[in-house]
This record gives structure tokens, C-alpha cells and sequence, in this order.
């Protein structure tokens, strides 16, 4: 596992996670819970239809882009080594300051966010027990 690198390596290490499974097996409250939920709502990525199959979900009622966490922005070039996790947050602190290279502004997440609860509302009028998961 990676745990050191330079600002360029985001991009691709953030690629390599939206196509990755899920590693470790749910707990077991949430294999419990799920039952409980008969519409189950995710984001598009490989990982988040894994998770829903891995904690039982017979079905997944809606998979969407809108339902996608945000990525971090990053640099084409990078020279200086740190920590991912240092990165992550100096990253992410310049994306709210208005850095957004290789991903959405924070203006059109908002955007996405707005959309995504709007659908979610409306999945929740007609379905009370819904489930939500988003990786």
C-alpha cells in the first residue's frame, strides 16, 4: 500500500480507487441493517455496487454519478514526497479555496450535491425506507 507521495501521484492513485473493490468484509451491524431498507440507492462506481451486494442487497434500486464522493483536485507535476494523507488535506483546502484541476469546482459540486438530495427526496416520497450508499 501506498502511503507517500508527490502531489502528481493523486490523479492517478484516485483513478486506481474509483476502479478498486471493497477490500475488507462489512460489519456485521450493517448486513443487519440492510435488511431493514427495500429500495437502496449508490453512486456508479464498481466499489459502491460491490458494497451494496456485499451487505446484502438484493437489488440496487438506483446507481447514479450524482451519488459520487468528490475527488481531490491535483497538479500534472509534482516534486515534493509527503504523506497521501498530508496531501489529501493540503489538497482539499486548496479546493475549497477555489483549486479544482482534474475535478469539479466546489461551485458544481454544490450543484451535484443540490441534484443529488432533490433525487433522493423524491426516491424518498415513494419509497419511506430507503438506502443510501455512497463511496
Amino acid at each position: 500500500m501506498v502511503t507517500e507521495g508527490k502531489s502528481s501521484d493523486i490523479k492517478n492513485l484516485a483513478k486506481e480507487y474509483d476502479l478498486a473493490g471493497i477490500v475488507d468484509t462489512p460489519p456485521d451491524e450493517a448486513i443487519r441493517l440492510i435488511k431493514n431498507y427495500h429500495f437502496i440507492v449508490c453512486s456508479d462506481l464498481y466499489r459502491s455496487l460491490e458494497l451494496a451486494k456485499a451487505i446484502g442487497a438484493v437489488t440496487v434500486n438506483s446507481s447514479d454519478s450524482l451519488f459520487r464522493e468528490i475527488s481531490l483536485p491535483s497538479f500534472d507535476e509534482g516534486y515534493i514526497k509527503l504523506p497521501l494523507q498530508v496531501w489529501a488535506g493540503i489538497l482539499r483546502v486548496l479546493w475549497f479555496v477555489g483549486f479544482s484541476k482534474h475535478t469539479e469546482s466546489l461551485a458544481v459540486s454544490r450543484r451535484r450535491a443540490k441534484l443529488a438530495s432533490q433525487k433522493l427526496f423524491k426516491f424518498a416520497e415513494k419509497h419511506p425506507v430507503c438506502f443510501g450508499l455512497t463511496f
